[in-house]
């Protein structure tokens, strides 16, 4: 999955598909509240009308909003805005993005950046927003023999923000890396085991470490884990046609002693 940021007017950007918030009682956010007065007032006379009340677990899709660019907006629910926490933030923007990728979305811009989470800076909102992204566009189904059918992932996710940040382009860094990571271990982690064995897990440490002069990879094999009295490990290896193997990833990213490494 591939994340940007973007500095642009709501309204005015072209897009399959804008994902925006808004909060129980009709209290809209700022990108809501401009959307919908390029609209003629279409999300106000929806809320009133009961069609959508802001609250959790109800996201509106709106295949076709006069005076807006985007193909289609996505509201999600927030709930009260006096109690919209981080937790009520991730779900939101999981919502969105499930509901766009539900529907036959492959690229989609985000908005809720820009609403308050208590205590939260934009750095962490545009951190966890690209976080959440990833799980959702999430695939494992390189063993699948066919894969007609199967519901395409989330290419492209926009962050919408209005300012260019040098916080935002931080956190998109980081977010994106933290994405690459756990896709990678999930990856693992889904792999069968009769792919997935010591020696193969090994094989996929060094690879990971490979021109990588900051990690250090070691590997040790069953007459190194009998030195240094790993019996139990030794022994429950033997179940296993596989030779243990003992795989430790070091990270020394600062030669500076005093220097805090997280």
């Amino acid at each position: 999955m591939e994340a940007l940021l973007k500095v642009a007017v709501p309204a005015k950007l072209k897009t399959p598909c804008l994902i925006v918030a808004a909060f129980e009682g009709g209290e809209l956010t700022p990108t809501v509240a401009a959307i919908d007065a390029a609209a003629g007032g279409v999300i106000k006379k929806l809320i009133r009308r009961g069609d959508f009340s802001g609250r959790p677990g109800q996201p509106l899709v709106l295949p076709i909003v006069e005076g807006v660019a985007a193909e289609r907006v996505i509201v999600v629910g927030c709930g009260r805005a006096a109690e919209f926490s981080e937790r009520g933030y991730r779900r939101a923007i999981q919502e969105g993005l499930q509901k766009a990728e539900g529907i036959g979305v492959r690229e989609a811009v985000l908005t809720l950046p820009e609403v308050t989470v208590k205590d939260r800076p934009l750095y962490w909102r545009v951190r966890q927003a690209i976080e959440v992204a990833g799980d959702v566009s999430y695939r494992f189904d390189g063993m699948k023999s066919r894969k007609e059918g199967l519901r395409a992932p989330l290419e492209r996710v926009t962050l919408l923000l209005g300012e260019k940040s040098a916080e935002a382009e931080r956190a998109l860094l980081h977010g994106q890396a933290l994405v690459r990571a756990m896709d990678r271990m999930r990856d693992l982690g889904n792999t069968p085991p009769n792919i997935c064995n010591p020696t193969w897990l090994a094989q996929q440490a060094r690879a990971i470490a490979r021109g990588k002069p900051a990690l250090k990879v070691t590997v040790m094999g069953p007459e190194r884990l009998q030195t240094l009295g790993m019996n139990t490990l030794l022994a429950v290896a033997q179940g296993s046609e596989q030779p243990p193997q003992f795989i430790t990833l070091e990270y020394k990213g600062s030669s500076a002693r005093a220097a805090q490494p997280v």
